[in-house]
């Protein structure tokens, strides 16, 4: 089955599109109003980044919910198996590590029941599978978390996979756009040229293009074409 975009990829890129079209519309505002023009270039900057957040949270969702819904867990891959069970688990071996108590921790694994389920293929998902628990605290799209969060869902080349993707070096891309957006944040913000914000945007858009085709390889692998929303 050809690569098609996914519904997340198709909403973001007419939202970005759109902050493209009002930044446009804003250059042509700095001889009047400077100060609007700097706004709605740093409002672009802001709401693409929003953007990808939102993309990445509804594209692992919608992978996790179609497996569910489809009864397809023996095809969800060990990774996020492992991570699932390794969240369940946290509570109880940090309790560990600051009391001691060995009987404590030899009684509480056994009560985790929910969590063994991911790994027999003939069972279903457990209740709590969803993907907010696979985007949890590694959503906002920096170079680190999209690594984390990728290796979560089973992918555990991402890095070199989008380099040959977008033909150049992700990191760069990611960190350039979000050294930006961070400076964007302070006090004495930076100046923008409508140039910057066109190139900036552009890149967001590359990134996301290659997140897309990535994932849907994984979605066909790991759940088929029907998984892909």
């Amino acid at each position: 089955m050809p690569y098609s975009r996914s519904s997340s990829r198709k909403s973001f890129e007419g939202r970005v599109e759109a902050l493209l079209e009002e930044a446009n519309r804003a250059q042509k505002l700095s001889k009047s109003y400077p100060g609007i023009r700097d706004m709605v270039f740093q409002c672009a900057i802001f709401q693409t980044s929003a953007a990808l957040e939102e993309y990445l949270k509804l594209l692992i969702e919608g992978w996790a919910f179609s497996l569910k819904q489809q009864n397809q867990g023996n095809l969800l891959p060990d990774l996020p198996k492992g991570f699932l069970v390794s969240r369940r688990l946290q509570k109880h071996f940090a309790q560990f590590a600051y009391t001691g108590d060995e009987a404590q921790l030899l009684k509480s694994i056994p009560r985790e029941y929910q969590a063994w389920p991911v790994f027999d293929d003939r069972a279903p998902l457990p209740a709590y599978f969803d993907g907010k628990l696979l985007h949890e605290k590694s959503a906002y799209p920096s170079f680190k978390n999209l690594k984390r969060l990728f290796f979560r869902v089973g992918i555990d080349q991402f890095e070199g996979n989008m380099n040959r993707l977008i033909r150049g070096d992700m990191e760069t891309l990611v960190e350039g756009f979000q050294s930006i957006r961070t400076a964007l944040a302070h006090s004495a913000p930076p100046s923008l040229t409508i140039a910057d914000v066109k190139k900036n945007l552009r890149d967001v858009i590359k990134l996301v293009s290659a997140i897309d085709r990535l994932f849907y390889g994984h979605v066909i692998k790991n759940g088929g074409s029907s998984c892909w929303t």
